[in-house]
């Protein structure tokens, strides 16, 4: 009886160091994405100079020139794409993604 007296404490005591295993896991991992969110959440937007820059380089391009334009940007944003799901490197993670935003303004 002694010897199942400690197994079960010994299960027990297994049991509770995985559960809380489990728990800082998640904690870790909440404030991890938490973190990661806001970080790029103040990254995410355009300057209104460069809207504004945009805005005045699209204005004076003929229809074929904007056609011209939109190719090249699809193309552009296409090899970038290509390039951020390869890089490893996060500051050029980054660069990609504000590019992939301004060829995303100028699209639309």
């Amino acid at each position: 009886m002694l010897n199942y007296s400690y197994e079960n404490h010994y299960e027990r005591n297994e049991n509770m160091k995985i559960n809380n295993n489990i728990k800082l896991l998640t904690a870790i991992f909440a404030v991890t994405g938490f973190l990661s969110i806001d970080a790029y959440a103040q990254e995410d937007t355009l300057s209104t100079q460069t809207l504004s820059q945009i805005e005045s380089r699209i204005d004076g391009m003929s229809t074929r020139g904007l056609n011209q334009q939109r190719s090249a940007l699809m193309m552009e944003a296409y090899n970038l794409e290509t390039e951020q799901d390869s890089t490893q490197s996060p500051n050029k993670g980054k660069a990609i993604a504000q590019r992939l935003r301004e060829i995303s303004a100028e699209l639309s």
